[in-house]
């Protein structure tokens, strides 16, 4: 296992998609691509990822659209929608 120091556990992920893919409103992207995942809780089938280790979580995001195209991204904790600023 991976430590920061000798008692933080080091976590981290990355997915992407393997295609263009087209989006349903209040529906869920799910990435089918796992570059990377130490702690195994990314779950391909669902989408959710089931954090590891309390703590802290950076979590960053890229999308790219068609020209025009407005999108709205959520993010949710447990269900319950989390508070982003911009």
């Amino acid at each position: 296992m991976l430590y920061i120091s000798d008692t933080e556990p080091v976590v981290f992920f990355s997915v992407g998609l393997s295609k263009m893919l087209t989006v349903l409103p209040n529906a869920y992207i799910v990435f089918n691509k796992v570059f990377v995942d130490n702690r195994w809780s990314y779950h391909v089938t669902s989408g959710l990822y089931m954090v590891p280790v309390t703590g802290l979580y950076d979590i960053n995001c890229h999308v790219v659209t068609r020209a025009g195209t407005t999108i709205y991204l959520k993010l949710k904790r447990n269900g319950r929608l989390v508070k982003l600023n911009g």
